[in-house]
C-alpha cells in the first residue's frame, strides 16, 4: 500500500484509510459485532489462562459449597450474610456435574459455612482443581457480559471508536480480571449495577414496556447478588425526582399517553416518572419473590442484610500503608483506588475530567447517571464496608469506562496528538496488563512501587486472598522435596492442592525460624500472615527482619530455604 507523506505521519489516518480502502465500516452492524467479539475473546483468555494458575480463595471456601447446598435441598440457610445469586450461579456447573457430597452433614445442619466448605472440599479430593474451574466459569461469562453492555452505552453515548475504547479499558482491567476468574460476589454485582444503570439510561431515552420491565429485572438481579445493591433504589429514587427537571432529562414519544399527560405540565411528568421507578421497584421485588421462593422475600432479604460483617471477629484490623485500624480507614477506598488502578486509566480519567468540562455537548442526564452513581457507591463503601479491598469498588470501573471513553469524541481531543497519546495510553495499560498475569488480584500500579511492594499499602483481597497454592505446588515440585513448613491466607489445608507440608501458624514459623539452628527445609510463609505479625506489640520479628527471601511465589508466598 502507498502512502502519502500526510498519512505516514498521522497514524490514525493512515489506519482510518486501510479500512477504507479494505472496504471495513467500524460502524456497520457486523463490524461492531466483530471488533466486540475480539475484545470478548481476549477477556475470556485472559481470565481462562489465569483461572486455571489459581488456588480456592478465601471466600470461595464458604461460597461454592454454600450454593451447592442451595441446589441440593433448596435450604439457604448458609452464608446468609450475600444474596444467593452468584452462589447458585457458581455452584451450578458443580451441582450439574453430579459430585457425590452430602449435604445435611453436621456443619450445615448447624450452618457453620466454613466447616462445611472444609468439609465439601475435602470430599472431593484430588479433583478440587476441576470442580473450581467449573464453578469460575459463570464469573467469566458474567464478566462478557458486563463488556457487552460497556461497549453499548459508550457507543450510544460517545460513537462507535467510543464504544471500542470503554471496552478496550474493561478488557484489558487488571481489577477487572482479578475477579473476572473468580467464584464470589463482585463481577457479578459489577455487572448487574452497570446494567441496571445502563438500562434505566435507555429507558429515559424512549419510553416502551420493555425498557421499564428489563430495568426492574436487572434492578433484582442486582439485588439478589450484593447487598450494596440497595444503593440502587435510592439512586432511581433521586433519578425520579430529578431528571424531570433537565432538558433532556426523559423523552416521551410524541402521540403517546405519556405525551399526552406530560404536555399538562412538569408536575404530570414528574407523577409518570416517580410511577415508572415504582414499577421498576416492584418488578426487582417480584424477581426477588422468584429466587427466595417466598412472597416475604422483602422481609427475608432485610433479615439477611442485618448479618453483614456479622462473621468479623471484633479484633479484626484494616491495614492501610503500614497502618492499622478496627474496620477501616476514612481514607481507605481512595487510596486503594489510586494504588490500585493502573497510571494510564487514571491518566485517561484526569484527561477526560478536563474535557469534560469544556464541551457543552455533555447531557445533563448522562453527568447525572453516571456522577451520582459512581459518587454513591464510593460513598457507601468508604461509609460501610471493611477495609478489606478495592473489589467494593468494583461497580465503578465499568461507568469510569465509559466516561472516560467521551475523551474519543470530545472537542478538544480531536487533535492527533490527543489521540496519539489516548492510543499509547492504551498500549501501556496492554503492557502492564500483560506482566502482571496471571496474578491480577496482586497488581499495583507504578506509582505504589508495582505488585512487589502492594503489601506496604494494602492487605487481604488487594493482594493474598490466598490464591496462589497451585503456583506453591509448582516452585516446591521443581526445587525438590525437602522437609517444608507452609503458613496460608485460607482456613482448609494446603494437602488439599497437594503441598506435602506442614502446615504452620505463621507464630509458629517465626519459633522454628527463630531458633538457634532452624530445622533445613522449605519455609513458604503466606505475606498476609506475615503481616499479621505487625498487628501485635512486641512481635518477635528478628528472624524474619534478618532473613531474605530465597523466592517470591506468585506475589504472596515468601519463601525461605534453609
Amino acid at each position: 500500500m502507498i502512502l502519502d507523506q500526510t498519512t505516514s505521519r498521522d497514524p490514525i489516518r493512515w489506519l482510518r484509510c486501510s479500512l477504507r480502502r479494505m472496504r471495513i465500516d467500524l460502524n456497520r452492524p457486523s463490524a461492531v459485532t466483530a471488533v466486540a467479539a475480539l475484545l470478548a475473546a481476549l477477556l475470556v483468555l485472559l481470565s481462562l489462562s489465569s483461572l486455571a494458575r489459581k488456588s480456592l480463595t478465601f471466600d470461595e471456601l464458604s461460597y461454592i459449597p454454600a450454593g451447592y447446598s442451595y441446589w441440593e435441598s433448596g435450604d439457604l440457610r448458609l452464608n446468609r450474610e450475600h444474596p444467593p445469586l452468584a452462589k447458585y450461579l457458581a455452584a451450578l456447573p458443580v451441582w450439574l456435574s453430579g459430585p457425590d457430597v452430602p449435604v445435611a452433614l453436621p456443619a450445615w445442619q448447624a450452618a457453620d459455612q466454613w466447616s462445611y466448605g472444609k468439609q465439601f472440599f475435602g470430599a472431593l479430593g484430588v479433583e478440587i482443581e476441576r470442580w473450581v474451574f467449573w464453578a469460575r466459569l459463570p464469573s467469566v461469562a458474567l464478566a462478557v457480559f458486563l463488556l457487552v453492555g460497556v461497549l453499548l452505552f459508550a457507543r450510544e453515548l460517545y460513537g462507535t471508536p467510543a464504544g471500542f475504547l470503554a471496552a478496550a479499558l474493561c478488557a484489558l482491567s487488571p481489577n477487572i480480571l482479578a475477579h473476572a476468574r473468580l467464584a464470589t460476589t463482585d463481577i457479578g454485582a459489577a455487572c448487574f449495577d452497570f446494567w441496571t444503570v445502563y438500562c434505566f439510561y435507555r429507558f429515559t431515552r424512549k419510553v416502551t414496556w420493555l425498557r421499564l420491565v428489563a430495568t426492574g429485572v436487572l434492578l433484582g438481579l442486582a439485588l439478589f447478588t450484593k447487598y450494596n445493591a440497595v444503593l440502587l433504589v435510592a439512586l432511581l429514587a433521586l433519578w425520579s425526582l430529578t431528571l424531570p427537571f433537565l432538558r433532556d432529562g426523559m423523552y416521551i414519544p410524541p402521540g403517546s399517553r405519556w405525551a399526552e399527560m406530560a404536555a399538562r405540565g412538569r408536575s404530570q411528568t414528574l407523577l409518570f416518572a416517580a410511577g415508572s421507578t415504582a414499577t421498576m421497584g416492584l418488578i426487582a421485588l417480584l424477581v426477588l419473590m422468584v429466587g427466595y421462593g417466598e412472597l416475604g422475600a422483602a422481609a427475608t432479604y432485610f433479615e439477611n442484610l442485618q448479618t453483614v460483617y456479622t462473621n468479623t471477629p471484633d479484633t479484626f484490623r484494616a491495614f492501610l500503608h503500614g497502618e492499622f485500624a478496627p474496620r477501616s480507614h476514612p481514607e481507605y477506598f481512595l487510596v486503594a483506588f489510586l494504588v490500585k488502578t493502573p497510571l494510564p486509566i487514571l491518566a485517561l480519567l484526569a484527561a477526560r475530567f478536563v474535557t469534560h468540562f469544556y464541551d457543552p455537548r455533555e447531557a445533563p442526564a448522562v453527568r447525572l447517571l453516571i456522577a451520582t452513581s459512581v459518587l454513591g457507591f464510593f460513598t457507601l463503601s468508604s461509609w460501610k464496608a471493611l477495609g478489606i479491598g478495592v473489589r467494593y469498588l468494583l461497580p465503578i470501573y465499568p461507568l469510569l469506562f465509559v466516561f472516560i471513553s467521551g475523551l474519543w469524541d470530545s472537542r478538544l481531543a480531536r487533535g492527533r496528538a490527543v489521540r496519539a497519546a489516548v492510543l499509547a495510553m492504551m498500549l501501556w495499560l496492554a503492557g502492564a496488563t500483560l506482566r502482571i498475569h496471571p496474578d491480577y488480584l496482586a497488581y499495583f500500579n507504578e506509582a505504589a512501587g508495582g505488585p512487589k511492594h502492594g503489601i506496604e499499602w494494602l492487605d487481604d483481597s488487594n493482594l493474598d486472598w490466598g490464591q496462589d497454592q497451585i503456583q506453591l505446588r509448582e516452585y516446591l515440585n521443581r526445587h525438590g522435596r525437602r522437609p517444608c513448613w507452609v503458613t496460608t491466607m485460607t482456613w482448609y489445608d494446603p494437602a488439599l492442592y497437594g503441598i506435602d507440608c506442614t502446615w504452620v501458624t505463621v507464630w509458629g514459623a517465626v519459633e522454628l525460624l527463630g531458633q538457634p539452628q532452624p530445622a533445613a527445609g522449605t519455609y513458604a510463609l503466606s505475606v498476609h500472615e506475615l503481616n499479621k505479625l505487625y498487628q501485635t506489640p512486641n512481635a518477635p520479628l528478628n528472624p524474619l527482619r534478618d532473613l531474605t527471601p530465597t523466592a517470591v511465589v506468585g506475589h504472596t508466598f515468601n519463601v525461605y530455604e534453609r
